[in-house]
């Protein structure tokens, strides 16, 4: 019997293990489990325990065996999927060609992987992100402090100049703050400009705009030059809290008449609500309440 932690050679015929030579070794048959004493009997009673080889077959499958290199078999004899990923110091030092189907790894920057095209390497992603810098940018464009500063503001709009709240968009926002800035400006341009011109030939009202730059009549001097033409000027008390001293350029009659919100025209000199005086007679217009207090002087 062969002690159960050895390998035997079973020779063709019965006989002495000395009598065995290369050209008659069998398979090495590992000692079987439960055969009593814990061996194998050396005979060839049993054929399913023994296998032929020839020396020629052992050389060759010798031949084909992995080899060591300081105790490890070396990558270019390994299956290609135990070297699929290959590492290197960065994208500079690839391989000019590389191979399709392998991951290669640019430990700088971030260890990040790319794969060959066929033609190129580009960068992929294995689902393990550390952060958007290993993630390359497709048509949804990363935020970037220059994106922002240089992006348009389509669709703004400056109609509205009310108070900014936590629901408005920056569009909204700057649209808003726009008109609020346009508003202040027109309003102190307003204040600068004493005297305006309204040429008409017909009648007019306390909120007709002059003829040059669309002034309001509120708080200035206004030239009424009406020519020929007797027209009439109406007090509206939309106007506002309202002011103002006119001067009649032309040769027609102007008539102050109560407009819409007006009470009363309240001719505080002579009873007279008509300009009918020489070129520039004057007269004044201040609203109080509902009432439209006139001052007339037809010199």
């Amino acid at each position: 019997m062969i002690n159960k932690q050895t390998w035997v050679l079973i020779r063709r015929q019965k006989g002495n293990l000395n009598d065995v030579v290369a050209s008659d070794v069998h398979l090495l048959v590992p000692p079987q489990e439960g055969s009593g004493g814990g061996g194998v009997q050396i005979n060839d009673t049993t054929p399913s325990l023994t296998e032929t080889y020839s020396s020629q077959k052992s050389v060759d499958l010798l031949a084909n065996k992995a080899d060591l290199v300081s105790g490890f078999v070396p990558s270019y004899q390994l299956p290609a999927y135990v070297d699929d990923i290959l590492e290197y110091a960065n994208l500079a030092a690839f391989p000019a060609t590389g191979e399709m189907g392998k991951i290669y790894v640019a430990i700088s920057p971030k260890s990040r992987q790319y794969r060959w095209t066929g033609s190129v390497y580009i960068q992929i992603t294995n689902g393990l992100i550390a952060s958007t810098d290993d993630v390359p940018e497709g048509s949804n464009l990363y935020f970037t402090t220059a994106r922002v500063l240089s992006a348009l503001l389509t669709g703004v709009s400056f109609l509205t100049g009310t108070a900014i709240t936590a629901a408005d968009s920056i569009l909204i926002a700057f649209g808003k703050i726009q008109k609020q800035i346009t508003d202040i400006l027109a309003d102190l341009v307003e204040v600068k400009v004493s005297q305006i011109t309204i040429t008409t030939a017909v009648s007019i009202t306390t909120n007709t705009l002059s003829s040059i730059n669309s002034r309001s009549q509120n708080g200035k001097n206004v030239i009424i030059d009406n020519g020929v033409n007797a027209i009439n000027l109406s007090v509206l008390l939309s106007s506002g809290n309202f002011a103002a001293s006119y001067s009649r350029l032309g040769v027609g009659s102007v008539t102050i008449t109560a407009g819409t919100g007006i009470t009363d025209i309240v001719d505080v000199y002579n009873a007279t609500k008509v300009c009918n005086g020489a070129v520039m007679s004057s007269f004044t217009l201040e609203i109080v309440g509902t009432k439209c207090y006139l001052k007339m002087n037809n010199a």
